[in-house]
This record gives structure tokens, C-alpha cells and sequence, in this order.
């Protein structure tokens, strides 16, 4: 019986253990996700700016042609 109850809470121990390994990975996961759409929605918003920039690039050189 001893020897069962120890066994016991060992098993115990290393689930808790797991358990919060597990927590923590999906902590670490979710921060990761996190960056990650961040990052995304940024980019997005450089290529907004990059295709504005390029849309007044060319009305200012279709302003210049017209222009004596």
C-alpha cells in the first residue's frame, strides 16, 4: 500500500507537472499568434501605403504632362 501511494504521487506530481508545461506552451503559442497577426496587419498596411504612394506618384506626373 506504501509503495501504491507513492506511486501515486509521483504520477501526480509529474501530471501536474505536465499540466503546466502544457499551460505554458499554449501561453508561449498564443503570444506567438499574437505577434504574428500584428505583424501581418502591418505589412498590410505598408502595401496600402506603398500602392498610395504609387497612385500619387502617377497623378503627379500625369499633373506635370498636362502642365506647360
Amino acid at each position: 500500500n506504501s509503495e501504491l501511494a507513492l506511486a501515486i504521487a509521483l504520477l501526480e506530481s509529474q501530471n501536474a507537472e505536465k499540466e503546466r508545461t502544457i499551460r505554458s506552451l499554449t501561453d508561449t503559442v498564443e503570444e506567438l499568434e499574437s505577434h504574428h497577426r500584428a505583424e501581418a496587419a502591418l505589412m498590410a498596411e505598408v502595401e496600402s501605403a506603398r500602392l498610395t504612394m504609387d497612385e500619387l506618384q502617377t497623378s503627379l506626373h500625369e499633373i506635370a504632362e498636362v502642365r506647360p
